[in-house]
């Protein structure tokens, strides 16, 4: 009985402390207050039987814990809270998948449920607005837009001869490029790598083979590179805090890249409508001429997502094989004896001085476990793009609602000791069987290709 009589004075004296405050501050402190406060509670809620996790602080969540070195600490925290657990990334909770086991259950056996991409954010709704490849989350669109891709990138590159002799033109090129330099350290060989891959993907897009030195190639891969810098350094920022683009001394970070990505489009869209005055319906010279084609066959969704399609080509296609290729140069130096195994397998299977072909693939089981130990240890994608839930789930124990964020951290299945033993030591022999061929391991998904946004090809980055 007391003890109820003291809450009800105590709870008195609060109230009237409260509004005697409110009074003093005025109506835009009792707005703050008020803000401030439903931010506290939305920060305390968590919906019920959700994944485990750090609470993080009040409208930073665990911005603060995470970007410093997101995958170490993403990492940590699996060892931590288990395979699946969550963390909150300014307001919004964010579900963290380690580990292949967990990842699999999602991507593969419930790849409905995670299949939507969080194309509502403001900097991938300014990119794509849901339309193209990686952005799509209408099921049907998406799987139009995918066959395509696909079919195009059989007939007008993967294992056909053309485009084979263009790799190897582009390959000579950058050897001739390397040679240059005569043994001295090369400070450009990111620039040319990415040359070279620009090179390969803009002639299968735009049928067009372009010299290092061309403007409008110049223009392109500029402006590629330059977008993900500014994607690296503020593109989440703005994500996760789209209202800061209106904050002065800050929106001019976030004017960059939108000014950034509307050049780039710009640059697309005059390729684009250069291509409708010139091409020959039935003749298709290139990606962009197919999907004209396509288009008139309905073998594609509408015209409108024809620009984003080719900015994910443009972008994935180019950045990811240059990244591996960078990756490549340096574990071969670092490997002398892996290079020198490398380099005689390819000699006695090819031929000395000259450049190898799909053809040549299954004679090169070595190189090819190389390639892909490469991939693992450098983890080029290593969360990918996140996901999103598309109906109220159960995964592995714990409740995801409809519309969370899920990132997928293929880092840490790549370094898992229970699918690669020894996981920090590059070693390429993991990936060959008993038998000497190259075998195949599931944990290792470097694009993170699962049921519904599988890339059948061998392209890389076109997992979508």
């Amino acid at each position: 009985m007391l003890h109820d009589e003291f809450s009800v004075v105590a709870g008195g004296i609060a109230l009237i402390l409260l509004a005697r405050f409110l009074l003093i501050v005025g109506p835009m402190g009792t707005l703050l207050l008020t803000t401030v406060h439903l931010l506290s509670v939305q920060w305390l809620l968590r919906p019920r039987n959700f994944p485990p996790g750090p609470r993080g602080l009040p409208i930073l969540g665990n911005m603060h814990q995470v970007a410093l070195d997101p995958l170490k600490t993403l990492t940590g925290y699996g060892k931590k809270y288990g395979d699946v657990y969550s963390v909150r990334i300014g307001m919004d909770n964010l579900v963290i998948l380690c580990g292949w086991d967990a990842i699999k259950e999602a991507v593969v056996n419930k790849a409905d449920e995670f299949r939507m991409r969080p194309s509502h954010l403001y900097i991938y709704k300014e990119y794509a607005d849901s339309k193209g490849i990686g952005f799509v989350n209408d099921a049907t669109t998406h799987k139009l837009n995918r066959k395509f891709v696909l079919k195009t990138l059989k007939e007008f590159g993967l294992g056909k001869q053309t485009l084979e002799e263009d790799i190897a033109q582009e390959a000579r090129h950058l050897c001739h490029q390397i040679a240059r330099h005569d043994g001295k350290p090369i400070g450009t060989m990111g620039s040319m790598l990415t040359k070279s891959s620009a090179g390969i993907i803009l002639r299968l897009v735009f049928g067009k083979h372009y010299g290092w030195e061309d403007p409008e190639f110049k223009a392109f891969v500029g402006n590629i590179t330059r977008g993900f810098d500014l994607m690296t350094m503020y593109g989440a920022i703005f994500n996760v805090y789209p209202w800061l683009r209106y904050i002065p001394f800050v929106k001019s970070l976030g004017q960059a890249v939108m000014d950034n990505m509307s050049d780039f489009k710009k640059l697309i869209r005059e390729k684009i409508e250069q291509h409708q005055g010139s091409r020959v319906p039935g003749k298709p010279r290139d990606l962009v001429d197919a999907y004209f084609d396509a288009l008139q066959e309905k073998d594609v969704a509408d015209s409108s997502h024809l620009l984003p399609m080719v900015a994910d080509l443009l972008t994935a296609g180019m950045e990811t094989t240059a990244t591996t290729l960078h990756w490549a140069a340096l574990y071969m130096s670092l490997n002398p004896e892996i290079q020198r195994k490398v380099q005689d397998e390819l000699e006695a299977a090819v031929g000395k001085g000259k450049a190898p072909t799909l053809a040549d693939v299954s004679k090169l089981p070595f190189t090819e476990a190389t390639i892909k130990e490469i991939q693992r240890i450098c983890n080029v994608a290593p969360l990918a793009v996140p996901r999103m839930t598309t109906v109220d789930v159960e995964l592995r124990g714990y409740s995801i609602p409809k519309g969370t964020q899920v990132c997928m951290n293929i880092y840490s299945a790549h370094m898992d000791p229970k699918y690669f033993p020894e996981p920090e030591v590059f070693n390429p022999n993991r990936f060959l069987g008993d038998d000497g061929k190259v075998q195949k391991m599931d944990a290792f998904n470097p694009f993170l290709q699962g049921a519904g946004f599988v890339s059948e090809s061998r392209w890389p980055g076109t997992s979508c």
